[in-house]
C-alpha cells in the first residue's frame, strides 16, 4: 500500500468528505496524471465510498487523456500535459464521461525527472469542475522535497478544492446522474417544460430524464414526475 494510502490524517479527511457527499447526494469523478490514482483509492478506503466515488480515471499518458476523458491533442501540444489548460480538460472530460455532480483534476510533475527551468519539479495543476458550469483551475509549486512528499502535497490541496467545493454545494438529492438514453421523456425543470418529439414507449415505473438548469439529468419514475408536473402546472 502506497504510504499516502494510510495518512491517517488524509484518511480521516476523506472519511469527513465522504460523509458529507452520502449527506448531500453528490458525486465524485476523478482524473489523474501525476497522483496516479492516488486520489481515488484514498477514497476508496472508506467504507460506504462506492456512494459517492462515481469513478476515477488514471490518464498518466497523453494518449490516455485524448482517448480517456477527451482532452484535444493538440492543446496538449500546445500547452504541455502539466498546464492549467490540460487541467481544466482534464475535469471537464471526467465530467462529460461520468455521472459525478463534482470532478477534480491533477496533472503535475513528481519527479525526480521530468522538470524544467519553466515546469520544475513539484509543480502541480489542479481543475475543479462541476454541473453547475463552472471549472476553476489553481497551480501550486511544492518544494521538491522527493517524489512521494509532492504526491501527498497533491492529495492534500486536492482534498481542500473538494472539501470546499462539497461545503458550499446544496442538497443533490433530486439529481441522480444517468447517462443519456434513446427514447426517453424530456424536460426541464423550470416552470415551462421542454418535451422530446418521441412519446415514451415504456410503461409507469420506468425511468424518463428530466433536465435541470446547468444541464443536470435527474431519474425518477414516471408517475412520480406526472404528479410533480401537475403541481406545477
Amino acid at each position: 500500500m502506497d504510504s499516502n494510502l494510510s495518512d491517517h490524517a488524509l484518511v480521516a479527511r476523506a472519511a469527513r468528505l465522504i460523509g458529507i457527499c452520502i449527506e448531500k447526494r453528490i458525486q465524485i469523478a476523478t482524473a489523474e496524471s501525476c497522483t496516479g490514482g492516488l486520489l481515488a483509492g484514498l477514497l476508496t478506503e472508506i467504507p460506504g465510498s462506492s456512494a459517492v466515488l462515481d469513478r476515477g480515471f488514471v490518464t498518466y499518458s497523453n494518449d490516455a487523456k485524448t482517448q480517456m476523458i477527451g482532452v484535444p491533442a493538440d492543446l496538449i501540444d500546445l500547452k504541455g500535459a502539466v498546464s492549467a489548460e490540460v487541467a481544466c480538460a482534464m475535469a471537464e472530460g471526467a465530467l462529460r464521461h461520468s455521472r459525478a455532480d463534482l470532478t477534480i483534476a491533477i496533472t503535475g510533475i513528481a519527479g525526480p525527472g521530468g522538470g524544467t527551468p519553466a515546469k520544475p519539479v513539484g509543480l502541480v495543476h489542479f481543475a475543479r469542475a462541476s454541473r453547475s458550469g463552472t471549472t476553476q483551475a489553481y497551480e501550486k509549486r511544492f518544494d521538491e522535497k522527493g517524489r512521494a512528499d509532492i504526491r501527498r502535497a497533491a492529495l492534500d490541496f486536492a482534498l481542500t478544492l473538494l472539501e470546499e467545493e462539497v461545503a458550499k454545494a446544496g442538497d443533490h438529492s433530486n439529481r441522480l446522474m444517468i447517462s443519456p438514453r434513446p427514447s426517453m421523456l424530456t424536460f426541464t425543470t423550470s416552470p415551462r417544460f421542454r418535451y422530446s418529439p418521441r412519446p415514451l414507449p415504456t410503461p409507469a415505473g420506468v425511468p424518463v430524464r428530466m433536465i435541470s438548469p446547468g444541464n443536470n439529468v435527474i431519474r425518477a419514475d414516471r408517475s412520480a414526475i406526472c404528479s410533480r408536473m401537475s403541481k406545477i402546472i
